[in-house]
């Protein structure tokens, strides 16, 4: 009998306001389900278009509607941190190459300090190597880091903390090592990994005939400040790729230009003075 009372005093309590919150709700968690079950870009936009209405509706009516109001309120703001971080790539890489830049995450853990003379040693050994390997037909992927790198990246790989030299260059890509296949980790005159997996781009408008290795060669430079160097198993062509875009055709000279530019070298220093990169 309590229960039947209480029944009682909610139906003659109830009123207009309540039906057209509770069925505001019920297509707000409705809608939420279908989107979830049959996400697409159009769709998405037909959802958000809906929300927004629903959502100054509740706003315009928060004194009458506040179970409706205060669910918009949270979906609001969720919505918009999800749609960031999942719709808007270039948001995402911006705060990852912050967080790499600035260090501002213990899991950020690849530091060096070397001198510009050790750093020219280490590209003209690179050079080296990428000639041979395109001259070969080898296929190679090979990573500059300028700041930081994720750990969990590095550690994909075989730690090695070698130094450059082209012959272990050329020993790690050889089709017979079970490195091959992965990504190099290079950072000032230290090889830091090799084997490494990398994220591989979500870009639609890549030319197909670009491989595995091109996209993840473009993938890792999206979200992170660094440099790739590519090597075609299937043409030998060098191609190099950095802030998601990626150049082609690449000879020693260019690369040599590419790769100074990128390590800082360009304008001489005293001999004396170490370059700090971290």
């Amino acid at each position: 009998m309590n229960f039947l009372n209480k029944i009682a005093d909610i139906l003659k309590n109830f009123n207009g306001w309540d039906a057209v919150e509770i069925i505001a709700v019920s297509l707000i968690f409705y809608g939420i389900l279908v989107f979830l079950k049959n996400a697409n870009a159009l769709r998405a936009i037909k959802y958000i278009v809906v929300f927004l209405a629903l959502f100054l509706f509740a706003r315009y009516f928060a004194s009458r509607l506040p179970v409706l109001n205060w669910i918009a309120n949270i979906i609001a703001w969720s919505g918009l941190i999800i749609f960031c971080l999942a719709f808007l790539p270039e948001f995402r890489r911006k705060v990852l190459k912050l967080i790499s830049s600035r260090k501002v995450s213990s899991h950020f853990t690849v530091s060096s300090e070397v001198s510009d003379e050790e750093l020219s040693n280490s590209i003209a050994e690179i050079i080296k190597s990428t000639q041979v390997l395109a001259k070969n037909n080898t296929g190679a992927l090979i990573v500059l880091v300028a700041n930081a790198m994720p750990s969990h990246i590095i550690e994909s790989g075989i730690k090695l903390s070698s130094a450059i030299s082209s012959a272990l260059l050329e020993s790690i890509f050889n089709t017979k090592s079970p490195l091959h296949d992965g990504a190099v980790i290079i950072k000032g005159n230290t090889i830091i990994s090799a084997g490494c997996f990398l994220p591989l781009s979500q870009d639609t408008n890549l030319p197909k005939e670009l491989g595995t290795r091109h996209r993840a060669a473009i993938g890792i430079s999206e979200n992170y400040d660094v440099l790739t160097i590519i090597v075609s198993e299937e043409t030998g062509v060098i191609s190099v790729a950095k802030n998601g875009t990626l150049s082609r055709y690449f000879d020693s000279d260019m690369l040599h230009n590419t790769l100074t530019e990128f390590y800082g070298l360009s304008a001489p220093e005293p001999v004396t003075k170490k370059r700090r990169r971290k």
